[in-house]
């Protein structure tokens, strides 16, 4: 079951190792991991504990600015189903439900 959820730390290098494998030109290392730390917004998909993919934005009132993006390859099936489900979602739904979970979870 696909899962969508709020990037940590943790979530860092396994992240890292799918940009690197489906961006022909890559983030460096230090790029990706600041990016998280100067305060973008990231997200990550996961199948079980397993990431398969990665979305990092930066969200100013009601609206986002897509930053990087990435779905491994391994996992690239899934890469419309979670656009297609992404895409169907109002924009107040999608905003609401991330301002809910980083208030439970401040970044």
């Amino acid at each position: 079951m696909l899962k969508i959820s709020l990037m940590d730390h943790s979530d860092l290098d396994s992240a890292y190792e799918i940009e690197k494998q489906v961006n022909p030109s890559p983030w460096s290392k230090d790029n990706f991991y600041s990016s998280f730390d100067v305060g973008h917004h990231s997200l990550v998909c996961r199948i079980d504990s397993k990431i398969i993919g990665f979305v990092i934005f930066s969200l100013i009132k009601q609206e986002s600015h897509l930053l990087n993006i990435g779905v491994a390859l391994s996992d690239k099936k899934y890469s419309t189903i979670i656009l297609h489900d992404i895409d169907l979602l109002p924009q107040e739904d999608v905003y609401e439900w991330y301002s809910f979970q980083t208030q439970k979870h401040p970044i």
